[in-house]
């Protein structure tokens, strides 16, 4: 019984050092696989905000703004913030 025993033992400790040593021989590409699944998220997500920006039809982030709001009453405001930028970018230049 006792020799049963010690090959079951045996047994389960070489299968345990063959996994061990398969995940150690896989643990960089795993590693890499991660990063490219965490990449490919993210370039789905600017895909997605690229699209939108095609499907409104702006050609800048303010030009979406403007047509994203025009005919609210945030209309009024953005346009406001836009001629405050475009004067502090007007005054950078000149110095």
């Amino acid at each position: 019984m006792q020799r049963h025993i010690d090959l079951e033992l045996a047994k389960l400790i070489g299968e345990t050092q063959s996994v061990k040593e398969r995940f150690g021989a896989v643990q960089g590409q795993f590693s890499e696989a991660l990063l490219t699944l965490g990449n490919q998220d993210v370039l789905e997500k600017v895909a997605r905000a690229l699209s939108v920006q095609t499907m409104i039809g702006g050609s800048s982030v303010s030009d979406i703004l403007n047509k994203a709001f025009n005919g609210s009453s945030l209309a009024t405001l953005l346009s406001k913030v836009q001629e405050r930028s475009a004067a502090l970018s007007g005054s950078d230049r000149d110095d």
